[in-house]
């Protein structure tokens, strides 16, 4: 072989190689698109829901307390939405760099003072990494001040799951009987789909930690919008933690994406029979009926039967039965949880 003629060959491998390469890196890239294409839509198989409202990747930075008080008139209780737990919760009609609907929920000065430094803020700022989705209310900003702690959401203008099932309207009337069969089925799928999202939004995930029906908002699609996520480490307290008696298995209180599980299926139980938590006894009552076949006896008796629902609905309450009726080494992931509820929305929609 002469010279030349190695020298050709030589080229020649090398332009396989550089070729190969390219191939290689084309197919990469285009995996990595369809990836992030992917992981920002809705997963939901037949919402038509428009969710070009949802905000973008957020990074939750602090507010002027002077700011959120001219939003609030030093939180007039005229502008008082709502009451729990951790703290209070006020509309601000003009808030200065957020925009004209937020909600600024004032944690509890108990909670204030045993949650010094900085522990606050990085933990708020862990959430703002949460990437954007349309089951989750994202968290916009927080404030410090000596004595005060306060988070800044996007506000809802609407009401809570547990207003829904529970509450009375204007007129008198049972709010639950907005929710329809279907109507509940969607919900739940979507509660799914936004603690899934939690769970897998960063390397090691973020657990709810304090999931319940007051803390599920439903928007005016009747979408699930969930709430109140990643607060988990302000319940130490005795108090606090009695607040989810009902909503943690019998391992204890413990923030942990297998305790965020439970609840959701506990709230699918609520959905279905209509009934509160009861700090348990709903789980206790519900569970050997679902175990022996007999989910009619659950189901909500202020509807009527859902004969055209009931094979969903069943599959339904095998889901929360899964989800309440295991230990947590073998309990679902959410990510089964929403494949599941996906086929499920998928049959209703045939």
């Amino acid at each position: 072989m002469t010279y030349h003629q190695h020298f050709a060959l030589v080229l020649s491998d090398y332009a396989i190689i550089a070729i190969s390469l390219s191939f290689l890196l084309v197919i990469i890239m285009s995996l990595l698109f369809l990836c992030y294409k992917n992981r920002r839509q809705p997963s939901s198989p037949c919402s038509t829901a428009d969710d070009t409202s949802v905000t973008a990747l957020l990074r939750a930075g602090p507010f002027p307390m002077a700011d959120l008080e001219a939003a609030t008139d030093s939180f007039h209780h005229s502008r008082l939405i709502g009451k729990g737990h951790l703290g209070t919760v006020y509309k601000a009609s003009t808030a200065p760099d957020i925009g004209n609907s937020v909600a600024i929920k004032r944690l509890h000065s108990r909670l204030v003072l045993s949650h010094p430094g900085p522990t606050f803020s990085r933990a708020i700022k862990s959430l703002s990494f949460v990437a954007s989705h349309l089951n989750i209310i994202p968290v916009l900003g927080y404030a410090e001040a000596p004595g005060e702690r306060i988070i800044i959401y996007e506000y809802v203008p609407e009401k809570t799951l547990e207003s829904f099932l529970y509450g009375v309207g204007v007129d008198g009337g049972q709010l639950m009987r907005q929710l329809s069969w279907r109507t509940r089925v969607k919900i739940a799928a979507g509660i799914a789909r936004g603690l899934e999202h939690l769970h897998a939004s960063t390397a090691l995930g973020i657990a709810h930690g304090c999931l319940k029906p007051c803390n599920v908002f439903i928007d005016k699609d009747y979408i699930a919008r969930v709430s109140d996520y990643g607060l988990g480490f302000l319940l130490q307290g005795e108090e606090e933690k009695k607040s989810m008696a009902g909503y943690v298995d019998k391992e204890g209180y413990e923030v942990c994406k297998e305790n965020d599980v439970y609840a959701f299926g506990v709230i699918i139980l609520e959905m279905l029979s209509g009934r509160r938590c009861e700090g348990g006894r709903l789980v206790e009552w519900a569970l050997p009926l679902i175990r022996v076949s007999r989910v009619e006896e659950v189901l909500d008796k202020r509807l009527a039967f859902p004969f055209m629902e009931i094979r969903v609905l069943v599959r339904m309450a095998k889901v929360a039965s899964a989800c309440v009726g295991n230990s947590r080494g073998y309990r679902l992931l959410m990510a089964e949880v929403v494949a599941i509820f996906n086929r499920l929305e998928m049959e209703l929609c045939a």
